[in-house]
């Protein structure tokens, strides 16, 4: 509705574990909860300037990516959609409850977990939650 507001992401999840999705999502800064004050007076001056934020975690995450090559961890591939579905499936929902939080039929939520698994390259939810345990994507 409003495309020139300016989003910065104030979120309790460590930079490293959703900054790079929210970015790509279209927010101009991401920073954690735990952030000094004075970073945040700094993030909120340049995204009012018309201008993006990044942490120096965020830098570092960006430069180590570019650096390997493009390489990144298999979650990372997931469309928002899939991610929601694995992150729920990684903290033991069920598929029909997650199609009910969701509001979506447990079919659309099965066809979005068979290509979870398939660009995870997995075979079962158990090591979907290994995964998402392992890369502390769910708490």
């Amino acid at each position: 509705m409003f495309p020139n507001v300016r989003v910065l992401i104030l979120s309790t999840y460590p930079e490293d574990r959703f900054a790079i999705r929210t970015l790509k999502a279209g927010a101009d800064g991401y920073l954690s909860k735990d952030t000094a004050a004075e970073e945040l007076v700094v993030a909120l001056r340049r995204i009012a300037n018309g201008r993006r934020y990044f942490s120096e975690t965020v830098v570092q995450d960006l430069t180590q990516t570019v650096h390997d090559g493009g390489n990144c961890l298999p979650h990372e591939s997931l469309s928002d959609r899939e991610f929601e579905v694995f992150c729920l499936i990684g903290s033991g929902k069920s598929i029909s409850d997650i199609a009910s939080e969701l509001n979506l039929s447990v079919s659309t939520v099965n066809t979005h977990r068979n290509h979870v698994l398939e660009k995870m390259k997995m075979e079962t939810n158990a090591q979907l939650m290994r995964y998402a345990l392992e890369n502390k994507l769910i708490d």
